[in-house]
């Protein structure tokens, strides 16, 4: 877009799209030929399904999981066993509690790796 024009009477020029360079064109790079890092996390939890204590860590570090296993099992606060379904396949990183500690309703138990 230029102005053109003195005084009173000024007219604006617009130029038709795709005149100008883009901003990574202009340094001679097309930017279809560009890569970046994308913006998706290859990181998931796997939270609590209950409040109670956490038992039976089924899982290993380094171990891989198919979507649906079960990883662990709380100790709910009625004493029943419930177990820690993954909704995600991927490589156990490692537990983020402790083997007996008390954990809260959704709260993030385990650390997986997508691929």
């Amino acid at each position: 877009m230029q102005l053109k024009g003195s005084g009173d009477e000024l007219s604006i020029v617009l130029e038709p799209l795709g005149s100008e360079p883009g901003p990574l064109e202009a340094w001679g790079e097309p930017l279809d030929d560009v890569f970046g890092e994308g913006l998706s996390m290859d990181e998931r939890l796997v939270v609590s399904p209950c409040e109670g204590a956490l038992r039976d860590r089924r899982s290993k570090e380094g171990e891989y999981v198919l979507a649906g296993d079960v990883v662990a099992k709380v100790r709910g606060t009625d004493g029943e066993l419930v177990p820690v379904h993954s909704p995600f396949a991927g490589w156990v990183m490692g537990y983020l509690v402790p083997h007996g500690s008390p954990v809260r309703r959704k709260e993030p138990v385990l650390w997986l790796r997508k691929h």
